[in-house]
């Protein structure tokens, strides 16, 4: 994995580097408080964790405090609809950003759905809402085009801070084609892929 970050490390410098931005000089002594709220898309290889470790590595002022709230298969309407999470976003906030992952969705109709549950997330939560946009399977790698403009659409309409996932997928294996970011099944991350993840959010 070392080696591959060594190649792509410059495309990463293009990522959204949003927890950055929600340092504060002020604060240093409160932990900035983040929560995911996904599926097997953040679970596989904790992606949250690996957050917080690079967070940590960097050696910002401020600590990160990273709550994980994902069960594989899980769609924002799942969540939505269980009562864990909606504990989760309640009596252990506030959260001073929610990350929200979703499968990869293009259609009008999936689109529609997206926009109503950030918005019912977003209602749930005084903090910033984060929307990632995600990657599509390897069979269907002709669509990175239509999960950015879905995604991003969705992130503006919303409100939502746009997390390109995605997009430093598809930079990284552009500039180095034997890059390989998905699992042996097609759809999930393998490990460099979940660290490619992680690096969007920071």
């Amino acid at each position: 994995m070392r080696m591959a970050w060594k190649r792509i490390g410059r495309v990463l410098a293009a990522a959204l580097l949003l927890l950055a931005g929600c340092d504060s000089a002020t604060e240093p002594e409160r932990p900035l408080r983040v929560v995911f709220v996904g599926n097997s898309l953040t679970t596989l290889h904790d992606m949250p964790a690996m957050v917080r470790a690079m967070s940590e590595a960097a050696g910002r002022g401020r600590p990160l405090e990273v709550r994980s709230v994902a069960w594989n298969g899980m769609s924002l309407r799942d969540h939505w609809e269980d009562s864990g999470t909606q504990l989760a976003l309640t009596r252990e906030g506030p959260w001073d950003v929610v990350f929200l992952q979703e499968s990869a969705l293009v259609s009008e109709q999936g689109q529609a759905y997206l926009r109503e549950h950030v918005r019912l997330f977003a209602g749930k939560t005084s903090g910033r809402v984060a929307l990632m946009m995600p990657w599509p399977p390897r069979p269907a790698r002709e669509y990175f085009d239509d999960v950015h403009r879905a995604f991003r659409r969705v992130a503006t309409e919303t409100g939502a801070t746009f997390v390109p996932a995605g997009e430093v997928w598809r930079e990284a294996m552009r500039r180095d084609p034997a890059l390989d970011l998905y699992d042996p099944g097609g759809g999930h991350p393998n490990g460099t892929g979940s660290h490619a993840a992680a690096r969007a959010v920071l």
